[in-house]
Parts: C-alpha cells; sequence; structure tokens
C-alpha cells in the first residue's frame, strides 16, 4: 500500500476501478464461453481469475481510500503542529523578555552590593580587622536572588 504515494491519484482511482471493470468483463466472459464446446474447460479458469480480479480491486480501492485518509490526519496534525510552533514563538518571546528583566534586575542588585563593599572597605584600609559590615556585605552578595 506504501507504492500508492508514488503513483498520483488521479492515474490510481481510474487504474482500481479499470481493474474491477475487467474483472467484471472477464466474468461476462467466462460465462459465454461455457456456451461454447470448444473452450468450455477455460470457463472456470476464466471465472476464477475474474473472481480474484474483482477482489482485489475492490481489495486495492479500500487501501487507496485508508492512504487519503491517513493524508487527511496528517495535513490536519501538520497543520496543529505549525499553530504550536506559532504559539511556542510567542511564548519564547515573552519568556526572554522577562529573563532580560531578571537578568537586569540581579547586575543592578550586584552593582548595589559592589558600590557599597567599595565604600565601607576604604573606611577599614589601615586596619587588619575585617569588619562586620563587610562580612555582611559579602554574604548578601551571595545570597540568591529571588
Amino acid at each position: 500500500m506504501w507504492i500508492f504515494s508514488f503513483i498520483p491519484d488521479a492515474f490510481l482511482y481510474y487504474a482500481i476501478f479499470g481493474v474491477i471493470a475487467l474483472g467484471v468483463v472477464l466474468y461476462i466472459i467466462g460465462t459465454f464461453t461455457s456456451l461454447i464446446p470448444t473452450i468450455k474447460p477455460y470457463a472456470d479458469v476464466i471465472k476464477s481469475i475474474a473472481v480474484i480480479t474483482v477482489i482485489a480491486g475492490f481489495y486495492f480501492l479500500g487501501g487507496y481510500g485508508t492512504e487519503l485518509e491517513w493524508r487527511n490526519r496528517v495535513e490536519d496534525m501538520q497543520a496543529k503542529v505549525a499553530k504550536a510552533e506559532e504559539q511556542s514563538k510567542k511564548a519564547n518571546t515573552k519568556l526572554d523578555g522577562k529573563a532580560q528583566e531578571k537578568i537586569k534586575v540581579i547586575r543592578e542588585k550586584g552593582l548595589v552590593v559592589k558600590q557599597y563593599i567599595d565604600r565601607e572597605v576604604t573606611k577599614y584600609d589601615n586596619q587588619c580587622v575585617i569588619p562586620k559590615e563587610f562580612v555582611k556585605a559579602h554574604n548578601d552578595s551571595a545570597e540568591k536572588t529571588k
């Protein structure tokens, strides 16, 4: 049945109905050959081939219908995927904006802490004691931002 995807639809449709029509015509020929005594032994063979041809034609007609149904489902799913991709792009732009805002806040907070450290360290630069303000500022800079 996978070969249906390579054959043009219009040709395949007419070919299947041609096979069914051929089977019907063969059956009629087989019926009339049973009336002619010289080829009467071949009548059953011709009828058998006709029945097999008609059955095969209807089998392929059903397979073709299934193939068309699957093609429609694939097209529907591709449309849904395209819509989901578009929504995903919109959501990603919103998330990127929020992430940039958070990065900006973190950088500003780090800059404030850095300025505070520079301001407080200069007060105690001559001494070798680590002031509580410096330890507090260091701990604040290491704290996770929420």
